[in-house]
């Protein structure tokens, strides 16, 4: 990433697995990215059995933000204000939340949002216990609450 000079960056993908050193500071990659205006589409999945791992701020003020898509130990820690006036499409996908109203700070600035697809795992605190959505102009919502473990026929 800093080599990268490009005048526009259409999709920036970073997924971390199990056996990812812990030391990597991606949130600097997404930082840059963020920060020159640069970054259409995000998708960051962080799958390592680390402390999950905070956003930088920019992150939520990305004015060219078009979809992003945040899957498991990813922290969302929503600052005020936030304003993704760009973003359409939103997919948080078993990620953990700072705290209960996280979510609706996030789904607060994103004006133009038209997709929102949530999934949760009912056996993991994710710090959230009820999820609100208000968005006017959502026009498709997708939200599943998941079970780890074994399945039981009752």
């Amino acid at each position: 990433m800093r080599f990268h000079d490009a005048p526009l960056l259409e999709t920036l993908t970073i997924k971390l697995g199990l056996e990812c050193p812990t030391d990597v500071d991606v949130v600097k990659w997404v930082a840059k990215a963020v920060d020159r205006y640069v970054l259409r589409k995000l998708e960051f999945e962080l799958s390592w059995n680390n402390e999950p791992m905070r956003m930088p701020n920019s992150l939520y003020t990305c004015e060219t933000l078009t979809k992003l898509t945040l899957s498991d130990n990813v922290l969302v820690d929503v600052p005020c204000p936030v304003y993704l006036p760009s973003l359409h499409r939103l997919y948080l996908l078993n990620v953990v939340y700072k705290d209960e109203d996280s979510h609706v700070r996030l789904l607060l600035g994103c004006p133009v949002l038209k997709r929102l697809m949530v999934i949760r795992h009912n056996d993991v605190d994710d710090n959230a216990r009820k999820f609100t959505v208000k968005v006017p102009s959502l026009l498709e919502l997708m939200y599943m609450n998941t079970c780890f473990g074994d399945y039981v026929d009752e």
